[in-house]
């Protein structure tokens, strides 16, 4: 069995949606970087295209802890690079683990 890590990781690399259950809903997402935070946790940030949120924002950018994200899975959807993604804003960033 995959680690959510390795499944991210994976999704990254070959640029695919990921589906996932997390703060009590079901999302589609596609992940761009999973690192370490400056509290410790690893961490996913994500262009959230489908499903729950929180806040009542389906579509967005979002922030996920990668040890709370259930039922992972990556889909055969491939997806483009946003325009709005800035890989050089990684100052909240201690350690990148992988990303685009």
């Amino acid at each position: 069995m995959y680690s959510n890590q390795s499944l991210l990781c994976n999704a990254i690399s070959q640029r695919r949606s990921i589906s996932l259950w997390y703060g009590g809903g079901s999302r589609v997402a596609d992940p761009y970087i999973v690192y370490e935070g400056s509290t410790g946790k690893i961490l996913v940030d994500a262009y959230q295209t489908a499903g729950y949120s929180e806040r009542g924002e389906s579509v967005g950018w979002k922030r996920f802890e990668v040890d709370q994200i259930s039922a992972l899975q990556v889909l055969g959807r491939a997806f483009s690079v946003r325009t709005d993604y800035n890989p050089n804003n990684r100052e909240r960033y201690v350690h990148i683990i992988c990303a685009i």
